[in-house]
């Protein structure tokens, strides 16, 4: 999902897949790793995948910088949930931290001023940015729903998956996101 500031997309990995050196991933992302609604190449490989444990990655960049990349995958699905939790909690406290699912970094949301949200990453020896608070809120909440519904259409019936969008879609209305 792209506006004009922000573009966010998520991508699983190919469950035939598996990545110990990330140099040829990075020269091959395609081969690696398939956009989340990408139907046509998901379906036929839906038995493949253990559902339990899908890893991908967030594409996420604002105004054309990269803040998160294919550097950053995890388990995609517990990421999404997390960086929900992580928009409720700034919401209600001013400010939330997490880790990855299955990463040691640090990710953490801070709001600063009136409409500004810091955003932190650990890795990388830190990387951090100053972002419009509730544009990047209301576009992760938007790409958490997108990504939510549509692996409901591939695993019907996963209730941690409906219970995910209905969270996203509660925050959403809750931001006032168009």
């Amino acid at each position: 999902m792209a506006n004009n500031s922000f573009d966010i997309r998520t991508y699983l990995l190919h469950p035939g897949k598996k990545i110990t050196f990330f140099e040829p991933v990075l020269a091959d992302l395609d081969s690696y790793f398939i956009p989340v609604d990408d139907a046509l190449r998901i379906e036929p490989l839906l038995a493949a995948f253990d559902e339990r444990h899908i890893s991908g990655f967030i594409h996420l960049s604002y105004w054309g910088e990269s803040i998160l990349d294919a550097t950053y995958y995890d388990y995609i699905d517990q990421w999404w949930g997390y960086l929900l939790d992580m928009i409720e909690k700034v919401r209600r406290d001013r400010e939330a931290e997490s880790t990855m699912p299955d990463q040691p970094i640090r990710l953490s949301f801070k709001l600063v001023g009136g409409d500004q949200l810091a955003f932190s990453i650990s890795a990388d020896g830190g990387r951090h940015f100053v972002l419009p608070a509730a544009e990047f809120l209301c576009v992760l909440a938007g790409e958490a729903e997108h990504f939510f519904a549509t692996m409901l259409r591939y695993w019907s019936g996963n209730e941690s998956y409906e219970h995910y969008l209905a969270k996203a879609l509660r925050l959403r209305s809750e931001l006032s996101c168009r």
